[in-house]
């Protein structure tokens, strides 16, 4: 059962036992999970921050705050004993005006990300972007993303039903009125963001040039097609990287991978999620959505008072409600494969673990990582000893009937 009422020993809830097994092993997961994403974050994060990369930098920056919410809120919740649960003072209201519109940046910074890259590699400049070139890119990226959010803020009084609700594990979530406001400014812009990303991430692979009609028809009519001319473009062109040794063939190669995971992490998983948890959220709502009455929701019993807390336990909670927060320490995967990975954070790894004395058992991490003088020193090795070894065949056999090509 749920209890309604904000007052400790008026509250219902299940008995004792208060937790279980599966409870304890989520809890686990998610306190342990949360914070391993949220120290993957810092380094990027900072790396990017520095670098001036300002969607990317504030991705990592929202995705680190909404895991701390979650793993957090599963400390302070982390079974069914409603009689001593806190209930959320301060720190729920701060989550109810501040989650939606997290989850909406963070949408939002994927869709400025794959913008970014998309101009980046059509743009095939050698050069970076000047002091000038940067500012003016990082004033449209932050009014792709905050707009949105900020009036979802101010928006969110005027949509809550009720104060807030505290839940097992989930800790603070907010009960909007299903009205029309919370349709259009809330549900439909992560969506929107989402399908605009994926139509980037379809945009920045290499494709042949196409008709209008085709471009149409890849881009935005079914931007998953673009997978399948990715893979020919890429089995056409692997032969020609391989033979091509120079440090700009291994650096393009390296960007063209991770551009491909990071497009295929886009459109693949991201995308179906988000318009799966916007018919989730569709079926929950009454259609045809009912007028917007701000008197009746906050001075009317809409069918609790505006101030109304309420408390749920997990047995009253559906799965994918329980384990939506899972989504942002997921995220962090991808992310870390593509910024978290690059030359500059693995010499801050390698500091790190030289800090703290690991590089007397580890020697090699007093040499500084680099990915091309190391490969390109790998190829020219072979390449002198399948020189060696062309020469000495060559000298054995230049008297005798035998070729070499026989």
């Amino acid at each position: 059962m749920s209890g309604f009422t904000t007052t400790p020993e008026e509250r219902l809830g299940p008995g004792p036992p208060y937790t279980n097994p599966s409870l304890q092993a989520n809890l686990i997961l998610r306190v342990f999970l949360g914070m391993l994403a949220c120290l993957a974050s810092v380094v990027p994060m900072r790396l990017l921050w520095r670098n001036g990369e300002f969607a990317a930098a504030t991705l990592y920056v929202v995705v680190t705050i909404l895991n701390v919410y979650y793993f957090v809120n599963a400390l302070i919740w982390p079974d069914n004993n409603v009689q001593s649960w806190y209930a959320g003072y301060g720190w729920c209201d701060l989550q109810v005006y501040t989650i939606f519109p997290l989850e909406t940046v963070y949408s939002a910074c994927i869709f400025a990300v794959m913008r970014n890259l998309a101009n980046r590699v059509g743009l095939m400049r050698a050069t970076s972007l000047n002091a000038g070139e940067r500012k003016r890119r990082n004033i449209i990226e932050a009014l792709i993303i905050f707009p949105v959010a900020l009036l979802q803020v101010l928006l969110t009084y005027f949509v809550l039903a009720q104060r807030y609700n505290v839940s097992t594990l989930i800790g603070c979530t907010s009960a909007y009125d299903p009205s029309w406001p919370f349709f259009v400014f809330f549900e439909l812009p992560s969506p929107i963001y989402t399908f605009g990303a994926a139509i980037y991430a379809s945009e920045f692979l290499p494709q042949p040039p196409l008709r209008p009609r085709e471009a149409k028809l890849i881009l935005v009519e079914n931007p998953v097609l673009t997978w399948k001319r990715f893979r020919d473009v890429d089995k056409a062109t692997r032969v020609a990287m391989n033979t091509n040794n120079s440090t700009m063939a291994m650096r393009h190669n390296r960007m063209r991978r991770k551009l491909y995971f990071m497009a295929v992490a886009i459109i693949v998983p991201f995308l179906p999620i988000q318009f799966l948890f916007l018919a989730y959220n569709m079926m929950a709502l009454p259609f045809p959505l009912k007028p917007y009455d701000f008197k009746q929701i906050h001075f009317g019993m809409n069918p609790f008072p505006f101030e109304f807390i309420s408390f749920t336990t997990s047995d009253r909670i559906g799965f994918i409600e329980m384990n939506a927060s899972y989504i942002a320490v997921i995220s962090v995967a991808p992310l870390f494969w593509y910024f978290g990975l690059t030359k500059d954070a693995i010499n801050t790894y390698r500091k790190i673990l030289l800090s703290i004395g690991l590089g007397r058992v580890f020697p090699s991490l007093h040499e500084e990582y680099d990915p091309d003088r190391s490969r390109s020193s790998g190829r020219t090795c072979r390449q002198q000893v399948s020189n060696i070894l062309s020469s000495t065949w060559t000298n054995t056999w230049s008297g005798s009937t035998w070729s070499t090509s026989r």
